[in-house]
């Protein structure tokens, strides 16, 4: 009995441990002790080589952890050292930093396995909310005669072991750190966000959820898993286990009434709007009449405070008014019986030197003799050319709430933003995205910015009276773009490292490069590496472009030109590599500090002749084009008149994997419903989700789709392959199609349908387009049961013969070039192309991964066409040697 009491408890206690594996990266010890490994951490196995090396290691603390003593690191070491016969073992030195502050030297007396454990004081620690990461940094120093010839290493393993101590303090509740605490990079805790939408939502809803979305993808390099549902399925657990965004009104959201927030929800009372003209001129006279109106069954004694806009001047206002501070006045309206109504008019000067088109603005506030907010009303004048003397008036169809903060009403047009701690769990926020309107709702969701030059967003509440939105300005692209105006500064490469560096730079859509495209390479480097040998190699995307060695003759300020590859070139984003080609190593010169360096001038430059192309679209090259511009001004979320919860979330993974690649301040993505897109579809980049009988989008370019639908149905039959199979109905496929969009004129705008034969498969679809983007190619993509085709239905067009030449001096100065360069051949032709098909396995479980880097492939080689006659000789060749073996064998069994 004792036995199977204690095979009990064995069991439970191993369950426990397991239960407490945070994302099965790390072990939480206790309460206050964490525990993870560096493989856990996303290290493998790092050697250090001397006679000179360092390693780092990076992380971050998840918010609001405190480091307390006790906390250290425990290596796994390997040390291996080659002796020439007859030699000593060389003195050896590990030294460990934290944050580039010393921690312990220890010295390393023979080879073998060791563990050195070194103590993390806690004021050596950055704190949570610092955006930097913690840095470990191990340098490896061995000290020998450097014609020895003794070659040591260490090795520092992946076992290896960050324990720390800590205190659970406070969240940091901060908008100025969004997206933290939900999203801390290179955090131990893996966190996941979930949208909550009001159960009916509406296109204006989903429109601000994407916008946010965005945000995210952006600042968290698409590496935050999003989610989303309803308030009505949310009410029950509001916070439990997992970071918030409330994203309605609060009409439509019951979340947002049921929380305990700074900015407070009230409803309204009785009555209290107003009056003011359309449009006033700079430096007249502007005036406006408050109305109000008693609605209960009894006398009420009511005050008004009005705020005016700060471009206007007070002169005046009705009887038992008066301003009472600057931009503020006090109307005592006093006792109204039950029905009674009053009014007053304020009268301004606008300033004479204002902006067109700005609003002049008042917000009455309505209180009792308590100071208890009543009502609210907000209305605006807008600058223009001339006055009018139309009036404009406040709505008549209000919302039921409005929004309270202290003992002021916040402007019904105005978005609020506010953060909070999950009332039901302490280590989770709320965000809350409101307003009263439509407009509203849409200036919260673009006010959720942290990177906003003016400081606005702090603490937890904002308040967003206006979004000044504007389309990016389109401007012709530079032919000179040098690597400064890039943001790229000067580039020290110490080559023994094998470092590299590479320059991102884009082609705008409908464009190609012209032959005399090149690369000007500023560049010097060490003396050196003149004797040394070896040089640099250049790639464009993956494709050599060009590499020149180091000499004498291009030791300092040397200008090189490299041709650009039109075949190597791609719509949208270009990586140019520049990798050290050096393989030699000398202890003695390293032992001397005469290092070995290149360094690449920011005033390097690309000069870029365009020429129009046809624009291409292809899986492969996603997310272009729809981010361009960056903004994503012209990307349209086209979905069913009633879209579920499934396509939304779909929506919110695109938007997020969109902004991760762009660099835009602001974000300007529509949504639509049913037959709404129609009218915003010119022009556009169309993202259209859902069953072909139910999108409106996808059934208006059915006929256009690589794989189109049996008409009236969600069934396919096969238009693609020679040999047709036929498709039982019902069976369930996904599609992630893109061709050009028929409703661009100018053929410069693309469409991507995720739909599929069912709702599982738009399920199926969603998850391909928005998170395994990367093994996506051609311009259709069919998932079923797990699996992925690439396919593309197009042949590829043969280009013209080409070649490239390039000038001797570079078109910004005239600077003399000393300098011998290699590039690859640059003349010839593309073979058509009928069809290509990949097949790729899609895991059983699909998690969001970080904006795809382009894996650098090299050239596709051309296949020329063989002689008959020399297929024949090959197989007679083989035929023979058959022969022979056998008769060799023979022999030598008799």
């Amino acid at each position: 009995m004792k036995k199977l009491c204690g095979m009990v408890i064995g069991i439970t206690l191993q369950l426990l441990v397991l239960l407490a594996v945070p994302g099965q990266r790390g072990v939480a010890q206790s309460a206050d002790e964490y525990e993870v490994t560096l493989k856990g951490m996303g290290y493998q196995d790092r050697v250090a080589s001397g006679p000179r090396s360092s390693v780092y290691y990076y992380f971050n603390l998840p918010p609001g952890w405190e480091i307390l003593d006790g906390s250290y690191i425990l290596l796994d070491l390997e040390y291996d050292v080659l002796l020439p016969e007859g030699a000593v073992y060389p003195v050896a030195l590990l030294d460990v930093q934290l944050n580039y502050q010393p921690l312990q030297t220890e010295e390393l007396l023979a080879p073998g396995t060791q563990q050195l454990r070194v103590a993390l004081p806690p004021d050596r620690f950055l704190p949570s909310k610092d955006p930097r990461s913690n840095t470990i940094q191990i340098l490896f120093r061995e000290y020998s005669d450097c014609e020895s010839n003794i070659f040591s290493s260490v090795k520092i393993k992946d076992t290896s072991t960050l324990h720390l101590v800590y205190r659970e303090g406070p969240l940091p509740v901060d908008l100025a750190l969004f997206p933290m605490p939900i999203y801390q990079k290179m955090a131990f805790e893996p966190t996941q966000v979930r949208f909550v939408l009001p159960g009916k939502f509406d296109e204006a809803d989903v429109r601000a959820a994407a916008v946010i979305a965005a945000r995210l993808g952006q600042l968290t390099s698409n590496q935050l898993p999003i989610s989303a549902t309803l308030a009505s399925e949310q009410l029950a657990y509001v916070g439990t286990g997992e970071h918030l965004i409330i994203v309605g009104s609060p009409d439509d959201n019951p979340i947002i009434g049921q929380l305990t927030l700074p900015v407070s929800v009230a409803r309204r009372q009785f009555v209290l709007r107003s009056q003011m003209p359309m449009t006033v001129t700079p430096g007249s006279i502007l005036s406006y009449t408050i109305f109000v109106e008693n609605t209960a069954p009894l006398a009420q004694s009511l005050i008004v405070e009005d705020r005016f806009s700060p471009v206007a001047t007070f002169l005046g206002c009705g009887e038992s008014c008066a301003q009472v501070a600057s931009g503020k006045i006090r109307w005592g309206v006093g006792s109204l019986a039950a029905g009674q109504s009053a009014s007053t008019t304020v009268i301004l000067r606008v300033a004479p030197s204002i902006l067109l088109d700005t609003p002049v603005r008042h917000t009455a506030t309505m209180m009792n003799q308590q100071g208890d907010v009543l009502n609210v009303d907000t209305l605006a004048s807008q600058i223009g050319g001339k006055s009018e003397s139309r009036l404009s008036a406040s709505s008549q169809q209000k919302s039921a709430m409005f929004f309270v903060q202290g003992t002021q009403a916040v402007p019904e047009d105005a978005g609020v933003i506010q953060e909070i701690i999950s009332p039901q769990s302490p280590r989770h926020v709320v965000v809350i995205v409101t307003g009263l309107t439509d407009e509203a709702l849409l200036k919260a969701a673009h006010g959720l910015n942290p990177r906003n030059q003016f400081p606005g967003m702090a603490g937890t509440v904002a308040i967003v009276e206006d979004a000044h939105i504007s389309a990016l300005p389109v401007s012709m692209p530079l032919r000179d773009i040098a690597f400064a105006s890039l943001g790229y500064e000067d580039t020290g490469l110490n080559v023994l490292d094998l470092e590299l560096t590479e320059y991102l730079f884009d082609l705008p859509p409908g464009l190609t490069l012209g032959e005399d495209s090149y690369l000007m390479l500023h560049l010097a480097h060490s003396a050196i590496l003149s004797t040394v040998g070896g040089g640099m190699k250049v790639t464009l995307n993956g494709v050599p472009i060009g590499s020149a060695n180091f000499d004498d003759s291009n030791l300092s300020g040397v200008w090189l030109p490299i041709p650009l590859s039109r075949t190597a070139v791609q719509p949208g984003l270009n990586r140019i590599r520049i990798q050290s080609t050096v393989t030699h190593t000398d202890r003695c010169i390293v032992d001397k500090n005469n290092s070995y360096w290149v360094e690449i001038y920011a005033n390097s430059y690309l000069h870029l002749n365009y020429i129009p192309a046809r624009t291409t679209f292809s899986l492969g090259l996603l997310p272009y084009p729809f981010n361009r511009p960056g903004d994503l001004s012209r990307v349209i979320f086209a979905l069913p008149e009633t879209p579920s919860l499934v396509e939304v979330e779909g929506v919110l993974r695109i938007a997020s994997w969109l902004g991760s690649a762009s660099k835009s301040r602001d974000f300007m993505p529509l949504v639509t419903f049913g037959e709404d897109f129609q009218a915003s579809r010119s022009g556009r980049h169309i993202v259209a989700i859902g069953l072909p009988t139910a999108n409106p989008a996808i059934r208006g370019v059915n006929a256009r789709l690589p794989q189109p639908f049996v008409l009236g149905s969600n069934d396919v039959y096969q238009s693609i392959d020679g040999p047709i199979y036929g498709i039982p109905p019902g069976t369930v496929f996904g599609f992630v199609q893109e061709l050009a969009s028929p409703w661009d004129s100018e053929g410069k705008s693309s469409m991507v349908a995720v739909t599929g034969t069912a709702d599982e498969g738009v399920r199926w679809a969603l998850s391909a387009f928005s998170q395994l983007y990367s093994r996506l190619t051609g311009n259709l993509a069919i998932v079923q049961e797990g699996e992925l085709h690439s396919i593309s239905t197009q042949p590829l067009v043969a280009t013209e013969v080409f070649s490239i030449t390039v000038p001797l001096t570079p078109s910004l100065s005239e600077i003399p070039i000393a300098i011998t360069v290699t590039t690859p051949t640059l003349q010839g032709t593309l073979e058509q192309l009928s069809q290509t098909l990949t097949s790729q396995r899609v895991p059983g479980q699909i998690t969001p991964t970080a904006m795809p880097t382009k894996e650098d492939t090299p050239p596709a080689q051309s296949r020329s066409s063989r002689p008959k006659w020399l297929i024949l000789l090959f197989a007679g060749s083989v035929l023979a040697v058959v022969v022979s073996i056998v008769w060799v064998i023979r022999q030598a069994r008799s």
